[in-house]
């Protein structure tokens, strides 16, 4: 909370600034309610900053992939009824009470969740729902978590849900949680939380509690604890609907036409020219018959003549259709590789010129960089890391494809050559040659240009990192897997170390039992022994004593 309480109100501004800075450039399309949230919600933006290291470059970028985010994701769309009524009816996640520094509890019951019993998808949906509604009730203020591990076992502990969980506080819910308690965890998943603690940041170490029914009262009031936890609220579970004013859709429309496309144009005079009334109209760019898709695009600025003078439109995607997102899959090489799809679908016959470029070249191997696609055209462009690369540093990456109209009279057509079989439509100009054109033709004033920003995911491979990067997806097949494989390690683990500890214990047992075993047949012997009589003769064993008497 003090590193909150640093921010300064010219940190906020920067933030602020930055931010909406980045938004006007590259027109991402948020929700309206984040937009607001930014310019409103000083608490929210403070958690961004201290979770930064009061680094307000730092924060602007975790801000906008916050955003971006939560716009993929639909976070302020969510509703419980649009999902899985059975998350709301178990009790496995409620709200309830504060702790001793006037934060809200939110409660997992882990009991009652079992692990591959829920679609993960519906799962983090009821996570992020739940962590979306006691941000509106706190009004973006810190909450405490407290995982309910009472009369759990291995089939309760999903490492997918924890994953996912620390990733969600880690990037997009920074600096949310004031304390995180453990109570009454079995001895038998201890092995488990070593892994765990290997996700969480290292300063939010020391946030993690383990309590029990003594030492709960650190932390939570006995009048704030369940009767489970040793307090006096006798609390039984009841969903109970949140009751708020509902949202309006993103940008306030429908989802887009299937089938025709509309640019929204603007007209501007150029420089140098008398100033004029600007108009927007809508006008059919192209129709292709094939779904509008959104990218996270500059819009295209195109030169033509009005009266005499020459004026500017400003057209939207009006050039070519980019991956919005392409993802890296792991070669037998020790690589990761992917293909980033463009398509032409300028308006008219005109070919295409595009340009790619990353954040960090060294680490990639892209083939062509820059190149030619005809018209109606699609070009399958490789992309594969160098070996070594881990997921990690792939997801801190990214990608921007530069496309403009390429004059025909720009480029010889003897120069291009197709780029294989496969692809009669992508060709490899003279790169020197077409390099120079194309820096040409993005500082005219007059060209057509289209930027995309493409985001990076990553399918790691086992043993990789993948959880390092802010926008790095693990493949569910293979994170199921990877965790079965390390949940058999860990039993195996828990049983190499318990197991010699048992045997010692049935060794000494059997050790025990043959003493008492054999000193109860010296007692049993001792009374079988004869008796020796007044006048010193011994009777034999197999005599009774009032036989061997009487025969004396």
């Amino acid at each position: 909370m003090e590193d909150i309480e640093r921010v300064t109100p010219e940190q906020l501004t920067q933030l602020k600034g930055g931010f909406f800075d980045k938004v006007k450039a590259n027109n991402p399309g948020f929700h309206p309610d984040d937009l607001e949230r930014v310019k409103t919600d000083e608490l929210w933006l403070r958690r961004f900053i201290a979770h930064g290291e009061q680094d307000v470059e730092t924060a602007t970028n975790l801000l906008y992939e916050c955003c971006q985010w939560r716009k993929e994701f639909g976070v302020n769309e969510l509703d419980h009824t649009k999902m899985d009524a059975a998350l709301f009816e178990k009790g496995t996640l409620f709200i309830r009470n504060k702790d001793k520094f006037g934060k809200k509890l939110l409660i997992f019951k882990a009991k009652h969740h079992q692990k591959g019993t829920v679609d993960m998808e519906q799962l983090q949906k009821f996570i992020v729902y739940y962590f979306e509604r006691i941000e509106r009730e706190t009004r973006s203020d810190q909450i405490s978590i407290i995982f309910d591990m009472k009369d759990t076992g291995w089939q309760n502990m999903d490492m997918d849900f924890v994953r996912y969980l620390i990733t969600l506080l880690k990037t997009y819910y920074p600096y949310f949680v004031n304390y995180l308690m453990i109570f009454e965890m079995p001895w038998l998943l201890n092995a488990a939380w070593k892994i765990i603690k290997g996700w969480l940041p290292p300063k939010f170490v020391d946030r993690v509690k383990f309590v029990d029914k003594k030492t709960i009262k650190e932390w939570i009031e006995p009048d704030n604890q369940l009767t489970d936890w040793g307090g006096s609220d006798n609390y039984v579970y009841k969903f109970e609907p949140e009751v708020r004013q509902k949202r309006t859709m993103a940008n306030g429309r429908g989802p887009p036409e299937p089938k025709q496309r509309k640019a929204k144009i603007s007209v501007e005079p150029s420089p140098g020219t008398p100033d004029r009334t600007s108009r927007l109209a809508d006008h059919d760019v192209y129709d292709n018959g094939s779904p509008s898709t959104s990218h996270s695009s500059s819009p295209v600025r195109a030169a033509f003549q009005q009266g005499g003078n020459q004026a500017f439109v400003t057209l939207e995607h009006c050039l070519a259709e980019v991956d919005e997102r392409i993802t890296f899959k792991p070669t037998e090489n020790d690589e990761y590789s992917c293909r980033l799809h463009i398509q032409n679908i300028a308006q008219g016959s005109n070919s295409i010129v595009f340009k790619i470029k990353t954040t960090s070249p060294d680490r990639y191997r892209v083939r062509p960089t820059i190149a030619v696609i005809e018209p109606g055209a699609t070009a399958k462009v490789p992309i594969t890391t160098y070996p070594g690369i881990s997921a990690s540093q792939i997801g801190r990456d990214r990608f921007q494809v530069q496309v403009c109209i390429l004059p025909k009279d720009m480029v010889n057509d003897e120069s291009c050559e197709s780029m294989n079989s496969s692809n009669q439509s992508l060709h490899n100009s003279n790169i020197a040659d077409l390099t120079s054109v194309f820096k040409k033709l993005i500082n005219s004033p007059g060209t057509a240009i289209d930027t995309f920003k493409v985001a990076v995911s990553v399918e790691a491979r086992a043993g990789d990192t993948a959880v390092a990067g802010p926008t790095v997806s693990m493949n569910e097949e293979r994170m199921r897997k990877g965790l079965d494989d390390l949940e058999k390690k860990i039993t195996e683990s828990v049983y190499n170390k318990v197991q010699p500890k048992v045997d010692r214990m049935m060794w000494m047992m059997y050790v025990i039992v043959a003493f008492l075993v054999a000193l109860f047949a010296m007692q049993w012997l001792n009374s079988r022994t004869s008796l020796v009589v007044d006048c010193g003769t011994s009777c034999p064993d197999f005599m009774p004593k009032v036989e061997c008497s009487n025969n004396n």
